[in-house]
């Protein structure tokens, strides 16, 4: 695990290389709503929903197996559609509600289903023959999909509470290895293979190895109400997630850290094991969604009212407000702080697999309502760049950061929307993909109002002078090819960089200050 870690940090360092500044790439106005959307290594994205009528993809007419299908599609980095596929049966429904993908660029499509799903599943279809199921009763699912498209395995949960009840709000994460977790709540007892979990009103924690077999589980429950919220996968495989909780906390029938009120709880777990390793509650807030990298940085949204305590951090609002918050691998709050108020409910965080980008989407409440992009300095959660989607009617349904720090965002849109260069119009509504390309590169005509850099051509350090009230400040360099070399935080006043095992040729030397990110040419000789 820790050499694939190091292959993959290796791949991003490399891959970083000359963008334009917060420009759209490309544009396109897609056939269907996309929930959930994922990039791999390559910029390629995936994307996983359901459908219920016959549409068309790239000229051809695709028609659901079912009364609804779940459909897997993937894009190339540069917006062209390579392989469309979808599940279903006859008479069955089934919905995509959340994709991940692996190291190898494998899909991980979550979501739940309703009657016998037989159609392009790899291996034993989907089936609720086990109990007298009925159309608004649904279980949930985990299906392995491979780079080119094809099924490679398919996995559900069996009700064996004895009676009809559902599964909600499935979601998945998955490590560089390939080992995914699906929560949900919902109020059946299920077994995956030999793993038992859930019951009424509780929420579900399952864990899958590559090969689809079930290695552990959790069940969440509480005097009231259990709601799992987001899931996240680190480098080492370490799995994270969110519950929403009202009453005494508990996993598995034990207390677990927690305030007796309603309160979101951060949690870490071995994935190998499954063992607990810490809970951090967060008292008096809700969560939307959940964004872990390599490192093990959490990321958190959702909405907030009143007063809200992050660790030993207090958010005070006298209106539903949005609420940021970063947490360290070790459970230390890193920082939080509010966003205006928007259209609760609907936030969603990103973040690419080194961290290095922090992208929330939320959805604007005013009349037209418009989705907003607000990228997050990942040092002090300072707003660093903000995009809202119009001019007309926009609501953004999910985004997710490739690890060359391009950021895809999906949603719908009616009237005129604006994307760069291309204009989409649907007058009674349509949905849409597009791709926004972010990166520090080059110089900043801003960086010499603020920092003082010499001797520039250097050969053995470089000193760099910055006025204390923009600290916190780190300095990073990089090489042409995009490659970082090094990076050190600022001290006020003056740092020295030592420069004497940095090669002679062209660097851009990038300072992420709490309000922005500045840059400036650097020659070594």
């Amino acid at each position: 695990m820790k050499s694939l870690l190091i292959l993959v940090l290796l791949f991003i360092s490399l891959g970083l290389s000359a963008q334009p500044q917060n420009a759209f790439r490309w544009a396109n106005q897609v056939p269907l709503n996309y929930p959930s959307l994922a990039t791999d290594l390559g910029g390629n994205t995936v994307v996983t929903g359901s459908f219920t009528q016959p549409i068309t993809i790239n000229g051809k007419t695709v028609a659901p197996y079912g009364l609804e299908d779940v459909f897997v599609g993937r894009y190339s980095a540069s917006g062209q559609l390579l392989w469309f596929t979808h599940i279903g049966g006859t008479g069955a429904k089934a919905t995509g509600q959340d994709v991940a993908v692996d190291a190898a660029g494998n899909a991980y499509v979550a979501g739940v289903f309703n009657g016998t799903v037989n159609q392009n599943v790899a291996g034993t279809p989907l089936t609720m023959s086990d109990i007298i199921y009925a159309s608004s009763y649904s279980l949930p699912f985990l299906v392995k999909v491979s780079p080119t498209g094809q099924t490679v395995w398919a996995r559900q949960g069996k009700d064996r509470s004895g009676d009809i009840q559902s599964t909600s709000a499935v979601r998945v994460a998955v490590d560089p290895l390939g080992n995914a977790t699906i929560i949900g709540y919902g109020t059946s007892t299920l077994t995956f293979g030999s793993i038992t979990v859930g019951g009424n009103r509780t929420g579900i924690m399952v864990h899958f190895d590559a090969a689809g077999t079930a290695t552990w589980g959790h069940t969440f429950s509480s005097s009231v109400t259990t709601l799992t919220r987001g899931i996240g996968a680190d480098g080492s495989g370490n799995t994270y997630l969110t519950v929403r909780v009202t009453g005494n906390p508990f996993m598995d029938g034990q207390s677990i850290p927690g305030p007796v009120l309603t309160s979101v709880i951060l949690a870490k777990f071995s994935g190998s094991s499954g063992a607990l390793l810490w809970a951090a509650p967060i008292t008096n807030a809700d969560n939307t969604d959940l964004a872990v990298d390599l490192a093990g940085h959490a990321t958190l949204i959702g909405p907030f009212s009143g007063a809200a305590q992050f660790s030993s951090r207090t958010l005070t609002s006298s209106s539903l407000e949005v609420y940021v918050a970063r947490y360290n691998p070790d459970a230390s709050l890193d920082w939080v702080r509010s966003l205006e108020a928007l259209n609760s409910g609907t936030e969603r965080i990103a973040t690419n697999w080194a961290g290095s980008s922090v992208v929330a989407l939320v959805n604007t409440s005013a009349s037209p309502t418009h989705a907003k992009l607000l990228e997050l300095n990942t040092h002090s959660g300072a707003v660093t760049w903000r995009q809202e989607l119009g001019p007309g009617s926009t609501s953004g349904s999910n985004l997710a950061i490739s690890p060359l720090e391009q950021v895809y965002v999906a949603g719908s849109f009616s009237g005129v929307l604006e994307l760069g260069r291309t204009t989409l119009t649907s007058p009674t509504g349509a949905y849409f993909l597009t791709r926004i390309d972010r990166g520090p590169r080059g110089n900043s005509p801003h960086f010499a109002d603020l920092i003082s850099c010499y001797p520039n051509p250097t050969t053995t350090y470089l000193k760099l002078k910055l006025p204390a009230q923009y600290l916190p400040a780190r300095a990073a360099l990089f090489h042409m090819s995009g490659r970082e070399v090094f990076s050190q935080a600022l001290k006020a006043n003056e740092t020295e960089l030592n420069m004497r095992s940095v090669k002679p040729g062209l660097y851009t030397l990038r300072v992420q200050l709490p309000d922005g990110v500045v840059t400036q040419q650097i020659q070594v000789k």
